[in-house]
């Protein structure tokens, strides 16, 4: 029984309990996604203009993912008007 209660013990804390913390991450990040799908359908459905969409959707993530998405889609638009 001790033997038992050792590899329960071991399990649990070297397999299950990052493996609950894992999810936990995957749930939030895909709640997140699906709070920006509705934020941008909505906006949509009121008929907001492109770049009022993008912002509404860009002010649900963290400040350091909207800077990313800031730079590369201001080299995108950098790019366009060279052309």
């Amino acid at each position: 029984a001790l033997v038992t209660t050792l590899y329960g013990v071991l399990l649990s804390n070297l397999i299950f309990f990052p493996l609950a913390g894992r999810m936990r991450i995957l749930s939030n990040e895909e709640l997140l996604q699906k709070e920006m799908y509705l934020e941008g359908l909505v906006a949509l459905s009121e008929g907001a203009s492109t770049y009022v969409i993008r912002e509404k959707m860009s002010m649900l993530l963290p400040l350091k993912e909207r800077m990313e998405i800031t730079e590369i889609l201001d080299k995108k638009n950098d790019d366009r008007n060279e052309t």
